[in-house]
């Protein structure tokens, strides 16, 4: 049907961007500071990997003439993607992503109650209750809805069953996405992020070449 045909495009849009790889840009600078730094670069992508994102956004389209909401959730260790190919696949398929790690530096970046308090919580390295996350996720769920948005691409959440159950009573999830890697490269992952210095925004430095079949590879 038209929910299994989307996910089986999904994967395979996954695979290609996998291989594909980032825009190359200057060793150690965020995506910003790059742009300044290097001329314009038209990020090439094959016409396999082409014809993945059309299939992927006909299935979309073919979702949302049925009436059906693309509400898909990525789940996977630190370090596999899940911001990244949610990001990307929002772009193509125009439906909103919704990173609940950003959600709660939003709210603590507003100066509300609410943001003051996860901020007491999270500058003691101590992990925010289900009920915080949960009541920001549910608003912006709602505020989607409200606005017409045709569903959303959520990553960071949920991280356990109980969060998971808690999602689903305003919320149905239509697909979930479980991304995989191998252990040495999440860690080499992980160890290579950064933050800018000069925008504040995340990015990382690692270059993954890892020879197999497929090969894995992934620039900075």
């Amino acid at each position: 049907d038209g929910a299994s045909l989307g996910i089986a495009m999904l994967r395979r849009t996954a695979c290609a961007f996998a291989a594909l790889g980032a825009p190359a840009r200057a060793s150690g600078a965020c995506p910003s500071i790059a742009a300044r730094q290097l001329a314009p670069l038209t990020q090439r992508r094959g016409n396999a990997t082409d014809a993945l994102a059309e299939e992927l956004v006909s299935a979309c389209d073919e979702l949302l003439a049925a009436d059906k909401r693309v509400n898909w959730v990525f789940l996977g260790a630190p370090g596999v993607g899940k911001g990244t190919y949610a990001t990307r696949i929002s772009k193509l398929m125009q439906i909103p992503h919704i990173s609940a790690g950003d959600l709660v530096r939003d709210e603590i970046k507003r100066g509300s109650a609410l943001g003051a308090e996860m901020e007491a919580i999270t500058s003691k390295g101590q992990l925010l209750p289900d009920a915080m996350i949960l009541d920001i996720l549910k608003a912006r769920v709602e505020r989607g809805a409200e606005k017409g948005e045709r569903g959303f691409l959520l990553d960071g959440f949920p991280r356990t069953v109980p969060q998971a159950e808690a999602l689903s009573t305003f919320a149905t999830v239509t697909q979930v996405m479980n991304l995989g890697l191998r252990e040495e490269i999440l860690i080499e992952k992980c160890c290579a992020r950064r933050i800018c210095s000069e925008c504040g925004k995340n990015f990382n430095v690692a270059d993954i070449n890892y020879p197999g079949d497929p090969p894995i590879v992934m620039p900075p």
